[in-house]
């Protein structure tokens, strides 16, 4: 084979590898991005839980949505769900509809899990003597 054709061959096989690295590189880039910005919503969420029914609204829905989609982060998710599951029973008695619909959705979501329980035990066991002794009250 003459050396030109060969050094083409070698030219054209250079060129289409990198173009496939500069294809990757862009596709790495966009999955970080959209990572970065799911990971920005998640904490803007948390904001939602510093007080008011409303915002708690807001701060679940945001969880609710991503709790499939981002179930590496539920090691924050749990202990603030049941925390504000906590401060729910303990601190608004009787609840509103609205606030009882935010505990249910809390609840509902704490147990779809199994696995983080045992990382969460001593919040679980807190949550569940807050539910017994509440519940011995009414």
């Amino acid at each position: 084979m003459d050396a030109k054709i060969i050094a083409a061959i070698i030219g054209a096989s250079v060129g289409v590898l990198g173009l496939f690295f500069a294809g990757f590189q862009q596709w790495l880039g966009y999955k970080e991005r959209s990572q970065q910005h799911r990971d920005n919503a998640i904490f803007q969420a948390f904001q939602w839980f510093e007080g008011g029914t409303q915002k708690r609204n807001i701060g679940i829905s945001i969880i609710e949505g991503l709790w499939h989609e981002s179930p590496h982060l539920r090691g924050i998710f749990v202990p603030l769900l049941i925390n504000q599951a906590i401060y729910l029973i303990a601190e608004k008695p009787n609840h509103p509809a609205h606030e009882k619909n935010n505990l249910d959705r809390i609840i509902e979501l704490l147990s779809t899990i199994r696995k983080d329980r045992q990382r969460s035990g001593l919040s679980y066991r807190r949550l569940e003597e807050v539910m017994k002794s509440k519940s011995n009250v009414e």
